[in-house]
């Protein structure tokens, strides 16, 4: 009797995983790819001046458009940003997934579209690595739609003070340590710094005592996540630094699931996210 029992638990144990493991592989094909997430994070620190308290800073990355993000998607993702009314919004790279090419009148839309994401205090773009082949048109999208892009440069944002933080915008595509180097040299060290590019791993060639938070996204490769086996099952394209946020010494690096997909249309364990940044002057 008492065996019989304990096999009658094994065989519901054994239905509830089954169960559960087709809950989570439906969730990755159908729904998951489709929500945003909102990612808020408070951005302290003493050289914020007075004057940026609660200033926001929204950004995404890895939008793929054309393949699997669409006209609907996009026009969530637009809904979304403006609902949050923010001051700034930066663009992390990959506007076109790579294996799409807009017709001219698909281009128009999606810019026209792109357009209507609104910022007051600017809207910032950097480029990605899938963004390389057609990076000239990209840069004209992105122009055209209202952005700056930031091909290795620092730009000041005053928040209507005289005041201000630099944000520097870092193509993953061109810099390297002498570009890094030159740029920081023509700022002023105890400005406070937003450094963004594609790829958060730029962190690791930052100077890290003038560098105070790091934005990036790339995360293809977590499109499917295994949190307990990611050490397993990273290979050569995976980022040093996982999705979510790092702290390395004063330096806080964070690293963004991205809205898009590419190669499939699915997500586990990896909702897209956008990240919204408060600033808060801290003594």
């Amino acid at each position: 009797m008492k065996t019989s029992l304990k096999n009658r638990w094994f065989i519901l144990l054994g239905i509830a995983f089954v169960i559960m493991a087709a809950g989570i592989a439906l969730d990755s094909v159908f729904f998951s790819a489709y929500r945003l997430n909102l990612r808020y994070e408070t951005v302290s620190g003493s050289r914020i001046p007075s004057s940026h308290n609660g200033m926001s800073i929204v950004c995404f990355g890895d939008l793929e458009y054309g393949t699997y993000m669409d006209k609907k998607r996009m026009t969530n993702l637009v809904e979304t940003v403006n609902r949050l009314s923010p001051d700034t919004i930066v663009f992390l790279g990959d506007l076109y997934d790579r294996a799409y090419t807009p017709t001219e009148e698909e281009e128009a839309e999606f810019v026209k579209l792109l357009s209507t994401l609104r910022a007051p205090e600017g809207k910032f773009a950097v480029l990605g690595e899938m963004d390389r082949a057609r990076s000239e048109a990209i840069v004209k999208d992105l122009t055209s739609a209202g952005f700056e892009v930031l091909e290795n440069e620092a730009i000041q944002i005053h928040h209507g003070a005289n005041e201000y933080i630099d944000l520097v915008g870092f193509n993953v595509n061109t810099v390297d340590q002498y570009t890094v180097s030159s740029m920081y040299a023509g700022l002023e060290s105890e400005v406070f710094k937003i450094v963004v590019s594609h790829s958060a791993d730029i962190a690791d060639n930052l100077p890290v005592a003038s560098t105070d938070w790091v934005i990036g996204a790339n995360a293809h490769s977590y499109q499917t996540r295994f949190p307990l086996f990611e050490s397993f099952v990273k290979d050569e394209t995976s980022n040093r630094y996982t999705p979510g946020k790092h702290i390395v010494d004063n330096t806080v690096i964070y690293a963004s699931y991205g809205v898009g997909t590419t190669k499939n249309d699915r997500r586990l364990f990896a909702d897209p996210e956008i990240l919204v940044l408060k600033l808060s002057p801290s003594k």
